[in-house]
């Protein structure tokens, strides 16, 4: 069975799961939404296969914290098969809990020094290997996977991908605080620039509705999994691009052959970048653009030291723009929390759909759009990934929104791991072929049709993120 066809099984899982309950709170604070889950039923609605998330213990382990539950036995086991099977980032992922949960195990604290040296991070590991000598005055161990630091092995396959994605959320969240958001430019896997049949196609479209032909266009290619972890930064400020009703379009040409510069990328990807010329890119750099402006900022770690770069995105084509920040929820805030506290920021205001829990009664088409502006809003940290079905083919399949746990555990992790729990859950391992292919890409979604967050009363927002719109930490007084 297929990675994603069999995510429409999660909602089997209806089994009750002993547990453990001391992470879970017995007393609703008046503000939080009354719900089922500890996701809204506002937020469940705007997913597919939602009500997986209603069993709390299903919730708990798969996009809360309640991995720390984790039976030890269990837990050092999975170690052990992650590291035979050279899945390092999610043997250290499991090395890092193990530690938390048995402190003063001096085999723990060895496998995960081992374990970080095997990665290159030597600070991490020689604080591991001195609290397995004196494990009984085990001390605080730096996180050493940063962007731009400790993540110079590529990942075994997806669960390895999804690993290393969790080790950089901790160890950020470690450095700047639970609500960071982290990014990648939406360029880091290419750009298309439209051919001449795609503009006569498009042309033919618009003069059957009497509008204007378009112009030329260049937009950001999906961005593909093997390209993330290499080009992640944490973005700490931005201020997105500006709307306009004419104007020139920057020199994308500029872009396509310098601006993707210090981008690390495979030789397929390079090669890509480089088409990226030519008559139909000569005519969009011309064409007048929807879009000018824009610029942001980026923290990354070449060591255990911050340094900061600026970006820009550029204007491609009348509506278009490439160079943007793309946000990865699943690397933002910690990896043991369900959500992370960040703002959609832009300069004009947004369409937006709003659903409250008096809403869920009523047909869709009585619900209602709105522009404005959002505050900050908690942003459950899921997302959506999406590959071609045939090699070079134009066919795609596209999952459902997935918690990061949900991809990097397997089913056999969770049995040994919950033993008493009788846990409905299917392994994705027979689709790894499309992270090793090149062809897994990851979009920046977690909802049925766009980037969805609550506030405290359990309100859903949506708005996309575009060029005029970014996805930055919070920057205004959170609402109530």
């Amino acid at each position: 069975m297929r990675f994603f066809s069999r995510l429409a099984f999660l909602a089997a899982f209806l089994a009750v799961m002993i547990l453990p309950l001391s992470l879970m709170s017995a007393k609703k604070e008046e503000k939080k939404p009354s719900t089922s889950s500890s996701f809204p039923d506002t937020y469940l609605s705007q997913l597919d296969k939602g009500e997986r998330f209603k069993n709390p213990d299903y919730f708990r382990i798969l996009a809360g914290d309640g991995i720390r539950t984790a039976d030890p036995r269990g837990l050092f086991h999975r170690v052990s098969v992650a590291v035979g099977e050279g899945k390092n980032y999610k043997a250290l992922y499991l090395a890092r809990l193990f530690t938390v949960i048995k402190p003063d195990s001096p085999e723990g604290w060895a496998n995960r020094a081992s374990i970080a040296a095997t990665l290159g991070l030597k600070e991490e590991s020689a604080a591991s290997q001195a609290n397995s000598e004196r494990p009984d005055g085990a001390r605080p161990v730096p996180l050493g996977v940063l962007p731009g630091n400790g993540l110079q092995v590529r990942p075994k396959d997806t669960y390895d991908w999804a690993a290393a994605m969790a080790l950089v959320a901790d160890g950020l969240a470690s450095k700047v605080g639970p609500n960071h958001v982290v990014s990648v430019r939406d360029d880091v896997s290419g750009i298309h620039v439209s051919t001449p049949q795609e503009l006569a196609d498009l042309n033919e479209e618009l003069a059957k509705d009497d509008l204007p032909p378009n112009g030329p266009w260049a937009v950001s290619e999906p961005v593909r999994a093997t390209d993330v972890l290499p080009n992640l930064f944490s973005l700490v400020s931005g201020s997105p691009m500006k709307e306009k009703t004419t104007n020139k379009g920057s020199l994308i040409g500029a872009m396509a052959m310098a601006g993707l510069a210090g981008l690390q990328r495979d030789a397929a990807a390079a090669a890509q970048a480089s088409q990226a010329s030519g008559t139909m890119l000569e005519r969009a750099m011309s064409v007048p653009s929807k879009y000018s402006g824009g610029t942001y900022t980026g923290v990354f770690f070449p060591g255990m030291t911050p340094e900061q770069k600026t970006y820009q995105p550029k204007p491609s084509g009348e509506f278009y723009a490439v160079g943007g920040p793309l946000p990865l929820l699943w690397a933002s805030g910690s990896s043991l929390s369900p959500t992370v506290l960040c703002q959609l920021v832009s300069t004009e205001n947004l369409v937006t759909h709003h659903i409250g829990p008096e809403d869920l009664k009523k047909p869709a088409a009585k619900k209602k759009f709105y522009h404005e502006h959002l505050p900050p809003l908690n942003y459950p940290r899921l997302a959506v990934l999406r590959y071609r079905k045939q090699p070079g083919g134009d066919d795609y399949e596209t999952s459902i929104p997935l918690t990061l746990f949900e991809v990097m555990l397997n089913g056999n992790d969770l049995a040994e791991m919950f033993p008493n729990a009788n846990l409905m859950f299917f392994d994705f391992a027979d689709d790894n072929v499309h992270y090793q292919r090149g062809d897994l890409t990851i979009l920046p979604t977690n909802g049925k049709s766009g980037l969805v967050g609550y506030d405290d009363k359990g309100i859903v927002y949506t708005g996309n993120p575009h060029p005029s719109a970014w996805l930055l930490p919070p920057t205004t007084q959170k609402q109530n």
